[in-house]
């Protein structure tokens, strides 16, 4: 194996390979060839701050360490793409608010289970798990009063879920939110906002790897699973084992919301498409029957 000697420039092709297949191996992430400058790019500043002279010399070290734990959760926080803000994809939100929410309360009104249940997978910064926990609270008065409503969030960057946990967003990361919703359940907080303690106590924060599928049935059976921009990150096996497990989570009928760039990767016959405005906006559980495309018009 030749390493880049110390000195050498930017990443070599064969570290790309090693430091891209290690980190796959461990949490299903995949960047493609053409992400060799982004890797590089994220983990040399790393480098930098372990005074390590080379990829090839950080890599060996992680690898007599044993694959420490705590560098191994560095390298997660640093090359996670944790862009989001409140509100995102607005159709999504109203298909959520208007047609996912009160037929899924409808269902549980019927069948006698109070308890609703919604996982923000890859949260990221809360911004996700906040707004649909306004929304929620939006439509409550219409609820069966002694409903219990549950809201899970997690990420694999413990870093950015930290920040999650505080609730603290500037006003650019609010500035999608709907002027009614901010008012109601943020607070003004230096130059920016914090989301109000009824919705921060709404929310439980999970570490949790998308690529492990041994613990996903941890989290209970599912109503609604927002799970946008991650599968993006996921090479194709990883993905088809994800959709499988997330799949096995949803309750019959259960609602999985995906970014719009993932709709052509969605190979998954156990889900069908809901339209909304003549949009593609989620996923249900196919029936049994197969996975015919259902249309949801409002």
């Amino acid at each position: 194996m030749n390493f880049s000697i110390a000195g050498a420039p930017g990443l070599t092709d064969e570290e790309f390979r090693i430091l891209r297949d290690y980190i796959y191996r461990r949490c299903g992430m995949y960047f493609e060839d053409s992400k060799k400058f982004y890797l590089e790019h994220k983990l040399g500043t790393r480098l930098k701050e372990l005074g390590s002279r080379s990829f090839s010399q950080y890599f060996m070290e992680i690898q007599q360490s044993g694959g420490d734990e705590t560098e191994i959760q560095e390298i997660f926080n640093t090359v996670t793409t944790t862009e989001t803000s409140f509100y995102r994809n607005a159709p999504q939100m109203q298909t959520f608010r208007n047609l996912v929410l009160p037929e899924v309360v409808e269902n549980k009104f019927s069948s006698g289970n109070r308890t609703l249940k919604i996982w923000s997978a890859g949260c990221a910064t809360g911004e996700e798990p906040y707004t649909l926990a306004m929304l929620v609270l939006e439509g409550r008065s219409s609820f069966p009063s002694d409903l219990r409503i549950e809201i899970t969030a997690s990420d694999i960057n413990r870093s950015v879920m930290n920040a999650a946990e505080r609730g603290i967003y500037t006003a650019r990361a609010a500035q999608r939110l709907p002027v009614e919703l901010r008012e109601r359940y943020m607070t003004p907080h230096g130059d920016g906002f914090r989301v109000n303690r009824e919705v921060r106590d709404m929310i439980t924060f999970r570490f949790f790897n998308l690529a492990n599928g041994t613990r996903y049935l941890s989290f209970g059976k599912m109503d609604i699973v927002f799970c946008r921009n991650v599968l993006i990150y996921f090479a194709e096996a990883s993905r088809r084992k994800a959709l499988e497990d997330l799949s096995r989570v949803l309750n019959p009928n259960g609602f999985l919301f995906v970014g719009y760039s993932e709709n052509a990767l969605m190979m998954s016959s156990r889900f069908s498409l809901v339209y909304y405005n003549k949009r593609p906006v989620c996923y249900r559980m196919a029936s049994s029957k197969g996975s015919m495309h259902r249309r949801i018009r409002h």
